[in-house]
This record gives structure tokens, sequence and C-alpha cells, in this order.
């Protein structure tokens, strides 16, 4: 049996490492004497540290082709490459697709380089597959099946084991001094909000509630329960929550974007009876904490990307643009410049009708 893995997760995001967290809850709920050691970008430090199911943690970077960052690359190798080298690993098991990982495995000549023979976001072959000491074969068309399951299917096949487990992450008590200063305990209702998704270049986002939606839907929510509002997400938002906030002067809303931590947000996470999100890392991370969420998928499928709890309500409905409809696909992409009708078909009156059935069901009024 082998003692000690090397998980390689180098590029992941928030949303990405949750859904691997279910493989490594696997791995451990099996073989709890595995020791594991992930490589995961620093980013994500405050949900591999201290988690119940990794051992340690090496801090990756994200690279580009600047000058100052392949320095940085090269400093990085001088570094981990003893520190892998003498550990000495047993297999290094890739969960998407990395050059970077491969050349280390083979220079600290880890014995087993486990991966997939098809990459993640397409049924294409992943090229640095011939590399790989154990090919896992994936689903037929896995664009249709949820990442999590990607992840699993590795590790299941690598070990031979049928175990499944939901996401594990570290205890959000942790947190709870730093956290403390943005939540407010009493008998309102703590609405979580995060209106945004990944930004590119130019800060913009296929993943969007529109400004007036989500006023509109606070507006009215607050007019049936005595509740708070708190948004989570990235720095960029914040002008937007502005907006949204001077659109509903009578409620009581938390400008967040920004100012918290990843541990902080799952501490405010936990303490909140209700979270609304598009489709982001604040989804992931709310319904890994396991408290009601209504997710809002517009551009991506619940069906690949949907979080993973019981108590997670996903909004979603096809129109003519869908990302994986014929004429999306003929485009190869959806232009960031038109109308993203498959948000907007997500009606503030349908976001409300879930929420209300949800918070009815609570004891707090």
């Amino acid at each position: 049996m082998k003692k000690k893995i090397l998980i390689s997760a180098l590029s992941f995001h928030m949303g990405d490492f949750i859904w691997a967290a279910s493989a490594l809850a696997i791995i451990k709920k099996t073989y709890p004497e595995i020791k594991i050691t992930v490589i995961i970008p620093k980013s994500l430090k405050d949900l591999a540290i201290d988690n119940p199911v990794i051992d340690d943690v090496i801090f990756s970077l994200y690279s580009s082709q600047s000058f100052i960052s392949r320095l940085k690359q090269i400093s990085w190798n001088l570094k981990n490459i003893p520190r892998i080298f003498f550990s000495r690993y047993d297999a290094c098991i890739i969960l998407a697709q990395s050059k970077l990982t491969v050349m280390l495995a083979k220079i600290c000549r880890i014995p087993r380089i486990v991966g997939a023979d098809l990459c993640l976001s397409s049924d294409k072959v992943d090229v640095f597959s011939k590399h790989y000491t154990d090919i896992i074969k994936m689903f037929p068309n896995q664009t249709k099946l949820h990442v999590s399951m990607r992840f699993q299917n590795i590790v299941k096949s690598f070990f031979g084991i049928y175990n499944n487990a939901l996401p594990v992450l570290p205890s959000p008590d942790k947190f709870a001094e730093s956290a403390k200063k943005f939540i407010i305990s009493d008998e309102k209702l703590n609405i979580a909000l995060c209106m945004s998704g990944n930004k590119n270049k130019g800060n913009l986002s296929l993943k969007e509630w529109k400004i007036e939606d989500c006023a509109k839907f606070i507006k009215t929510l607050n007019s049936k329960f005595n509740a708070r509002f708190y948004f989570l997400g990235v720095s960029v938002d914040a002008h937007k929550v502005q907006e949204i906030s001077s659109l509903s002067k009578e409620c009581e809303v938390h400008n967040l974007c920004g100012k918290t931590s990843i541990g902080d947000a799952l501490c405010i996470l936990q303490k909140n009876d209700l979270c609304i999100s598009v489709d982001t890392g604040i989804l992931h991370l709310a319904a890994a904490s396991n408290i009601p969420v209504i997710a809002l998928h517009g551009p991506t499928s619940p069906q690949r990307t949907g979080g993973m709890s019981w108590k997670v309500k996903s909004l979603y409905h096809i129109v003519d643009c869908s990302c994986d409809s014929d004429i999306a696909k003929a485009k190869k992409h959806c232009l960031i410049s038109e109308k993203i009708k498959c948000m907007e078909a997500i009606t503030p009156d349908e976001i409300m009708d879930q929420a209300v059935k949800i918070l009815n069901k609570l004891d707090k009024k």
C-alpha cells in the first residue's frame, strides 16, 4: 500500500479545490494511515491548513510569461525539488493536466505518476498522459458530468476503492476571531449574497446577477422578513454593491467585497441562514458549509459545476445561446458584449419564491 501521496492541484481555484477535497476525503476515509501532501496556490491556504484530510501543503505559483514570474518559478523549483525528492512519495496524483508536475515527479523520481487520459475542460486527450505510469480512463462525454466525478474517478481507479465522500474543510472556528468583526448576531435573518463570478482581463463576468434585479430581490425579501444582507466577493465588485445599497436604502446591506479572507468567508457563511450566489467559489464554499443555498447558474450547468450539498437549489434555464447549445458551439465562445440571456432568464421573482420556501422553514423569525 502506498504510504505517502503527492496530490497536484497547482492552478486550482476555490471551487476546484472544494470538489477535489471530496476525492481526498475518500482516500482518508478508506486509508487513514496514508499521508497526503497537496500542491495548491497560496490563495487557498485557509482551506488546506488544518484540513483533516490533508497532512502537508506545498504552495504553488500562478505562472505567466513575464521575466519576474520566470525568476520566481526558478526560485520555487530550487526550494521545492529537494523537499519533494527527500520526502520519497510513493505516487504523484495529477488532478488536472500539469507540465510542471510531470517534470517535478520525474526529477524527484516518484515511481508512480497518475493522471487522466482526457483534459479537465474537454474530451481532448491530455498531451501529458504519455508520461503517466498510471493512465486513468475518464467517463465518456465528461463535460456532462460533475467535475468532482473526475477527481473521484482518478482516486477510486488508482486505489481500487468504491467509497464516497463529500468535501471536507477546516473547522470555521479557527477563523472566528478575525471574522467576528464582520458578522452581527441577533434575531435578524442573515442572508449572504455573491453577485459576480470570475472575471476576464477587463474585469467583466458572464456570471453576474444584474444590479437592478439584485436590488429588487433585496427590497422584496426585506419587506417579508427581518433580514440583513452580507455581500461577499472580490474588491472589484464593491462599487456594484454600493449601487445596490443605494437602490435599497431601507435595507441593511453590508458590503464585504474584498475585505475578507477565504477563512473569514467560511466562518461568515456558517453564521448565515441562506446564501444566494452565482456559480463561483462562494457558492461552493457555502455548499460545503452545509447551509441552504440558492445557486444562480447561467453559462455553467449545475450538472457539471453544481454545489455539492443536498441543501443547494439550483436555478438554471437553457436558452438558444446556452454554452452547450449547437449555436454556442458554433460561435466557440459567448461574447461578453452581448446580452447575457442565460443569467437574465433567472428572474427576481423566481429567486424570491425559493428564498421564501427556505426561510419559512427556519425557526428564527
